[in-house]
């Protein structure tokens, strides 16, 4: 691998890599407390996309990232950075793969502008938000494994990152296909909410925001959600609640409740 800063706030880096990929199947079905209520599934994803046979594949990867107003402080074993910069971090990402077998040859590309925070006038908090494209420059369909894959979620934790997605299940939506994906959350703080009475007493500030993927001949697929942030114990634990709904197209799927953990012990996770 190989990475350098070019100039203030841009960074190349590039990686090779070989891979020798066998398949993996369950072969037990054993278990402490779910052996006979539940059935254990083959490691198959279900997905109309998969393909996956033995092969060995080349790898390799270039990204270069631009972030605005980057500056700097350097000291004799480190460097740090930061920018006090409202635009987005912007990233292009290459990836290519030579494999054993022709049909897994592929090319593709990825430009996201994500993680961004934007400040709001006269105390209506901020907006973190995130637009994401990515497409193959070749004709063929690779190994499931070099598809364009999404953060999903089955269970009732989550991990907190924008780019993700609190009820998709995971593989459903990966794709070979262009696709184009939006991400916006905003966190009120301490804005027009805070002094409702049981947000005031919680401490807490309240988050909606918007996760929808746009894959080609396909219908979207929507994420809405509400919840509160900033919720738990002084320098023990931070977390999130929130109340998410999932459409497909105007389709409605599903809803649950998400948890997820901002920190633990003063150390973010």
């Amino acid at each position: 691998s190989y990475s350098n800063d070019i100039f203030a706030g841009a960074n190349l880096f590039g990686k090779v890599s070989y891979e020798n990929r066998t398949p993996q199947q369950n072969t037990t079905d054993w278990s402490y407390f779910y052996q006979s209520s539940r059935n254990f599934t083959s490691n198959i994803p279900t997905n109309t996309y998969y393909d996956f046979e033995q092969h060995s594949i080349y790898k390799f990867n270039l990204n270069f990232r631009y972030r605005f107003k980057e500056r700097y402080q350097s000291y004799p074993n480190q460097r740090f950075k930061f920018s006090n910069s409202e635009l987005p971090i912007l990233r292009f990402q290459f990836d290519g793969g030579i494999s054993s077998l022709e049909k897994y040859n592929f090319y593709k590309i990825k430009i996201s502008a994500i993680d961004t925070y934007l400040s709001l006038p006269r105390g209506l908090g901020e907006s973190r938000y995130g637009i994401i494209y990515q497409t193959f420059l070749q004709k063929n369909t690779p190994s499931f494994i070099d598809l364009f894959h999404f953060n999903g979620n089955e269970i009732i934790f989550s991990q907190e990152r924008l780019d993700g997605f609190n009820l998709s299940p995971y593989y459903e939506l990966s794709t070979a296909a262009s696709n184009v994906a939006l991400h916006w959350d905003h966190n009120f703080l301490n804005g027009p909410f805070s002094s409702w009475p049981i947000i005031k007493q919680l401490n807490a500030h309240v988050n909606f925001g918007v996760h929808t993927l746009f894959i080609e001949n396909k219908q979207p697929y929507q994420e809405y959600y509400i919840g509160l942030s900033n919720m738990g114990i002084k320098k023990v634990i931070s977390f999130k609640v929130f109340y998410v709904r999932s459409y497909t197209g105007t389709s409605f799927n599903s809803d649950g409740i998400v948890f997820s953990v901002d920190s633990l012990f003063g150390f973010p996770l």
